[in-house]
C-alpha cells in the first residue's frame, strides 16, 4: 500500500508541535513492609549510620535493616535498658556516633557499641543538672514530652523539639553515656499550639526551623537562630518567650522557607518558599533564586537532595526540582501497587550509596535507585525504528498507529522527557503500520525525507512543502542514508539507488546477488566509509561497494563477504541486522549478525573476527550497534543491551533489573542524538542514556558479618550465654571451645540497598583455606570439625557493578583444643610418662637386683657345689693316688721279691 500521504500531514504535525511539558514522572520504587520484616508501616524517620545499617523509626519500635532482614527494638518494661517508647517519631546520628531517638514519650540515646537505651530525663523525672533547668511546664512527663525533631550543632550541642517547646541539650561527653551527671536539658523557647515540621542547622551554626500552628499545614511559621550567639541563647535560656517566629509570606527570604534541603555533594543549602527556590553556598550567601514552574511547597515540611542534585519534598506527596530549571514534577511508582503508598510520604533520606528512601504513612519504605534508571526509560508500544533530528529529538515509528517525536528534559538529573504522539492517518483512513519498513532521514535541519510508498517524500519545515520523487523500476525501500546534503542512498527490490536531492535525479547500481530477503528487506543496513566506500549488510552476507569503480552495471565495484563455516576468519552468518564505523580506526568495521553475533572486519585483510557468547556477550542476535564519544561499542539485543570494549574485548552487559525497557529490543529501533544520547527500542518502549553517566561505581561494597551460629544456634550480642562482649558486626576476635566448633556459620550482608540480591561474595578461613571460596549469592560460610588453633576469617563482596572490595572484614577465631589437648593435660600426659619411665627404671633396677641376688646364689651355690665336686673329687684323687702308690708298692714289693 503507498503510504506517502499520510507521513507529510504527521511530519508538519510533528515538527510544529510545542513540546509538553510534563509534570508527573513515574519512578521504578521498590518497597519495604511488615511482609519483609518491618516491625510496622508507618515510617517517620530514616538514617544511615556510620557502620553502614540502616534505621527506621516506627509506631512500633527501631527497626534496624543489612539489606535481608530486620532486627527491631522494643521496649520491654521490665528492662530500663530497652527503648521508653515503642513509638518513635525521629533518629538522630551525632558526630559521636550515638542516635538520638525522639519518642512519643520522650528523649532517648541509644549506643550501638552496647545497645543500650539511655533515659533523658523529663520534667519531674529531671534531676540533677537537669532538673535546674527543665521548665517541668511544657517539658513534663507524657505526651508533652514527644519529641519530633533532632538538628545538632557545629559545636556538638542538640536542638530537640519536644512538646511545645525548643530545648538546647549539651550531652555528657564525659560519662559513660550521654545521659549521665553532666547533661543538660536548657528550654530555648516555648511554642505554644504549634508542632516543629523540620528544623536543621548549616555549616555555619545557623539554625532554621519550620512550625506549623494548631495543625494547620498551610498556617506555617519559620525561625532562625544562630546558635553560636551565646549571649542571645542565654537570653532566650532565662526568658524562653523571647523566641520569635514568622508567617511565611511571599517576597521574604531567610524567614519564610517551608522546607529547607541540603546538597552535601555540591555544597548547597536550598529553601523552599511557595513558588521560589532559593540557593545559598557554605558561606551562606545567596547565589540564585529560582522561579519554579508550579506552586505546592507551601506545605511542604521535608526535603532533601539526591545524588543528582535534584531536590525532593513531600507534603504527604512525593515533588522533585530541578534547580537547573526550576521545573517541579510529581514522583509516581511505576507499579500500580505502589501508587497508593506516594501519596502518603512523610519522610526522605538518602544514603551514602545514592539510594533514595522515603518512609510511608503506613505502607512502609520505598527505595528509588537513581543509577538504576540510568538507562532513562520511556514506556511505549513496541518500537519499529528511531531516527536522530538535528535539534537532539528523536523521531520514532512504532507497531502501531502511531509515531511519536520525543525531546529529552533539559535537566541536571535527566529524568523524564517530552513525548508527542500523532496518529498515522490521512483524511480519517486508517493506514495498516504493517505493509511497510519505515524509515526517516533529515537533510540539513528541518527537511525529512520518507521511503514510505515507494517513493521519497520531502518535507520542509520552513514552508511546509511537500514533495514526492518516485521511480517506477527503482522503488525506495529500507532503508535511507543520507550522504551530506546532496545524496540519499537506499535498498532497493534490484539494485542499490541513489537519489540526487539537487538534480532530482534516480540512480541505481545492481546487486552483484540476487536481492532475496525473505519475510525481511534485503538490504537492512548501509554506512558509508571515511573513504567513500559503502557498505550493505544484507540477508546474504556483507556487501562492499566502491563507487568509484562502478557505473550503471559495474559488478567490478562490488565486493560480496559471506559465511564459510569452515573458516573461523569468515563472516559469522549471513543475515547483519547492523553495520558500524570505528570510531578510533579507519580501517576496522564492525557487523552485528543474526545469530552469530558481533564481527570485527579488518578492511585491510577482508578477514573477520567473531565474538559471542563464549567471548560474554549476553546473546548472539545484535539488532543495534552504536559508539559513544570514547569509542566503546553499545549494542541492543535479545538478552539487553552490552557494552563491548573495542580494545580489550571486556563485555558489561544490563537487562531489564538494571532499567531496561525488557530484555527483548527490536531492529532499526536505535539511534545518537547530536548531544551523544544513545536510544535503543524494544517491544516496550525505548531506553536512552549518557554512557558516562553508567561509568562503574569505583566505591567499595562495606562488608559486615551479621550472625555467628554454633550448630545452627545463633549467639548475638545481648543473648543469654552469648560470648560476645559487643555486637556481631563490631566483634572482631572470638574464642570457641572445640565442641562448639563442630559446625560455625557465619552470615554476612554488604551495606549497600539497592538490589541486595543480586549482591556477590567472596570468604576464606586463613589457616584452613588454600584459596577465596566463591560464595556467589550465598551469604554465609559454614565450617566442621575445625582443629584447634588460630583463624583468621575474611569475607568481601562487590558493589552494584560488580566491583570487588580488595580489603574485606576479617574476623580471628581461636579453637581451643579439647581438655585431653590442653596443656594441662599434657603436662599430666608429661608427668605420668616421666613417672612410669622412673617407675619402670626402679622395677627394672630392683628386678635387676632381684636377678643378681638371684645369679649370686646360684653363683653361690654353684660354688660350693663345685667346691664339694672339688674336694670329693681331690679326695677321689687321694684315693686314687694312694692306691696307685699301695699298687706301685705292691708291684714294687712283688718285683723285689721276685728278683729276690
Amino acid at each position: 500500500m503507498r503510504c506517502t500521504r499520510f507521513l507529510l500531514p504527521v511530519c508538519l504535525l510533528i515538527l510544529r508541535a510545542g513540546m509538553a511539558q510534563s509534570d508527573t514522572l513515574t519512578l521504578p520504587f521498590r518497597a519495604l513492609t511488615i511482609e519483609d520484616g518491618l516491625s510496622q508501616g508507618m515510617v517517620s524517620s530514616i538514617i544511615q549510620d556510620r557502620s553502614g545499617f540502616m534505621w527506621f523509626a516506627t509506631k512500633d519500635g527501631l527497626n534496624r535493616y543489612d539489606g535481608y532482614s530486620f532486627r527491631v527494638f522494643r521496649n520491654d518494661p521490665a528492662d530500663s535498658t530497652t527503648v521508653r517508647d515503642n513509638f518513635i517519631q525521629v533518629i538522630y546520628e551525632d558526630r559521636a556516633g550515638l542516635l538520638w531517638l525522639g519518642t512519643n514519650s520522650g528523649l532517648d540515646v541509644f549506643d550501638p557499641t552496647t545497645e543500650v537505651f539511655h533515659h533523658i530525663p523529663c520534667g519531674e523525672q529531671a534531676s540533677g543538672a537537669l532538673a535546674d533547668k527543665v521548665d517541668p511546664t511544657p517539658f513534663n512527663d507524657g505526651a508533652q514530652c514527644a519529641t519530633n525533631v533532632i538538628a545538632e550543632d557545629p559545636t556538638g550541642h542538640l536542638w530537640v523539639s519536644s512538646g511545645e517547646g525548643l530545648y538546647r541539650i549539651d550531652a555528657d561527653r564525659s560519662g559513660s553515656s550521654a545521659a549521665g551527671p553532666g547533661a543538660r536539658a536548657d528550654l530555648v523557647g516555648v511554642c505554644p499550639g504549634v508542632k516543629m515540621q523540620w528544623m536543621a542547622v548549616d555549616r555555619s551554626g545557623l539554625l532554621r526551623g519550620a512550625w506549623t500552628l494548631n495543625g494547620e499545614d498551610l498556617n506555617v511559621r519559620t525561625f532562625t537562630l544562630d546558635t553560636r550567639d551565646e549571649a542571645r541563647i542565654a537570653a532566650m535560656i532565662a526568658d524562653p518567650q523571647l523566641l520569635r517566629w514568622s508567617p511565611i509570606i511571599a517576597g521574604q527570604r531567610e524567614e519564610d522557607w517551608a522546607a529547607y534541603a541540603t546538597d552535601t555533594i555540591r555544597h548547597r543549602t536550598y529553601g523552599f518558599s511557595n513558588t521560589a527556590l532559593e540557593s545559598r553556598d557554605d558561606a551562606n550567601a545567596i547565589i540564585s533564586t529560582i522561579r519554579l514552574s508550579t506552586a505546592g511547597w507551601l506545605s511542604a515540611f521535608h526535603a532533601t537532595a539526591d545524588a543528582n542534585g535534584a531536590l525532593w519534598a513531600t507534603d504527604h506527596r512525593l515533588w522533585r526540582c530541578d534547580p537547573r530549571t526550576g521545573r517541579v514534577s510529581r514522583l509516581i511508582p511505576a507499579s500500580a501497587e505502589l501508587r497508593i503508598e506516594a501519596l502518603k510520604p512523610i519522610c526522605l533520606y538518602r544514603d551514602r550509596s545514592g539510594v533514595m528512601w522515603i518512609g510511608t504513612n503506613g505502607f512502609g519504605v520505598l527505595l528509588y535507585d537513581p543509577r538504576g534508571d540510568r538507562f532513562h526509560k520511556q514506556r511505549l508500544h513496541s518500537m519499529r525504528m528511531m531516527a536522530p533530528l538535528n535539534d537532539g529529538r528523536m523521531f520514532a515509528f512504532t507497531w502501531s498507529p502511531w509515531v511519536y517525536l520525543f525531546k529529552e528534559q533539559a535537566s541536571s538529573s535527566r529524568l523524564g522527557g517530552d513525548i508527542t504522539p500523532f496518529p498515522i492517518e490521512t483524511y480519517g483512513k486508517e493506514i495498516d503500520p504493517g505493509t511497510y519498513e519505515p524509515c526517516v532521514v533529515e537533510q540539513g535541519r528541518g527537511v525529512l525525507w520518507s521511503n514510505l510508498g515507494d517513493a521519497l517524500t520531502r518535507y520542509e519545515e520552513r514552508d511546509g512543502s511537500l514533495l514526492r520523487f518516485s521511480d517506477p523500476d527503482l522503488p525506495v525501500r529500507f532503508p535511507l542514508h543520507m550522504q551530506g546534503d546532496t545524496l540519499i542512498s537506499f535498498g532497493s527490490t534490484k539494485a542499490f539507488g541513489r537519489f540526487n536531492t539537487r538534480t532530482k535525479k534516480f540512480s541505481s547500481i545492481p546487486y552483484p546477488i540476487p536481492a532475496q530477503g525473505g519475510a525481511y528487506e534485503f538490504v537492512q543496513a548501509i554506512i558509508q566509509d571515511a573513504q567513500g566506500i559503502f557498505w550493505l549488510g544484507t540477508m546474504k552476507g556483507l556487501l562492499r561497494l566502491d563507487p568509484r569503480h562502478g557505473g550503471q552495471a559495474a559488478a567490478n565495484g562490488w565486493t560480496h563477504f559471506v559465511s564459510a563455516p569452515k573458516d573461523p576468519r569468515s563472516l559469522s552468518a549471513d543475515v547483519i541486522f547492523g553495520l558500524l564505523n570505528d570510531p578510533k580506526d579507519a580501517n576496522i568495521l564492525w557487523v552485528g549478525t543474526n545469530g552469530g553475533g558481533l564481527n570485527r572486519l579488518d578492511k585491510r585483510t577482508g578477514q573477520f573476527t567473531r565474538f559471542s557468547t563464549t567471548n560474554g556477550l549476553p546473546n548472539n542476535v545484535i539488532y543495534g550497534l552504536l559508539a559513544d564519544d570514547d569509542g566503546q561499542l553499545w549494542m541492543s539485543t535479545n538478552k539487553g543491551i552490552a557494552n563491548f570494549d573495542p580494545l580489550t574485548h571486556a563485555v558489561r552487559s544490563y537487562d531489564a533489573s538494571d532499567g531496561l525497557q525488557g530484555d527483548e529490543f527490536n531492529r532499526y529501533a536505535y539511534c545518537k542524538t547530536a548531544d551523544g544520547t544513545l536510544y535503543f527500542g524494544g517491544i516496550n518502549g525505548f531506553n536512552y542514556f549518557r554512557p558516562e553517566e553508567l561509568r562503574p561505581d569505583t566505591l567499595p561494597a562495606v562488608v559486615h558479618i551479621t550472625d555467628i551460629k554454633l550448630t545452627n544456634r545463633s549467639i548475638a550480642f545481648g543473648a543469654e550465654g552469648s560470648p560476645l562482649t559487643v555486637p556481631t558486626h563490631l566483634t572482631r576476635e572470638l574464642v570457641f571451645a572445640y565442641r562448639d566448633a563442630a559446625m560455625l556459620t557465619f552470615q554476612f550482608a554488604t551495606m549497600e540497598f539497592s538490589e541486595p540480591e543480586k549482591h556477590r561474595y567472596q570468604y576464606r578461613l586463613d589457616g584452613f583455606d588454600t584459596d577465596w571460596i566463591m560464595a556467589g549469592k550465598d551469604r554465609s560460610a559454614v565450617y566442621t570439625n575445625l582443629d584447634p588453633g588460630t583463624y583468621t576469617f575474611r569475607v568481601r563482596g562487590d558493589n552494584r557493578d560488580g566491583l570487588w572490595d580488595t580489603t574485606g572484614t576479617a574476623f580471628q577465631l581461636v579453637v581451643l583444643p579439647p581438655w585431653w589437648r590442653t596443656w594441662w593435660a599434657f603436662a599430666i600426659y608429661a608427668a605420668a610418662l616421666i613417672g612410669g619411665l622412673l617407675l619402670f627404671i626402679r622395677m627394672r633396677t630392683a628386678g635387676l637386683k632381684r636377678q643378681k641376688e638371684r645369679l649370686e646364689r646360684t653363683v653361690e651355690q654353684r660354688t660350693a657345689e663345685l667346691h664339694q665336686q672339688k674336694e670329693h673329687a681331690e679326695q677321689l684323687r687321694a684315693r686314687a693316688e694312694h692306691s696307685d702308690q699301695i699298687k706301685q708298692q705292691f708291684l714294687a714289693n712283688m718285683s723285689h721279691e721276685i728278683r729276690t
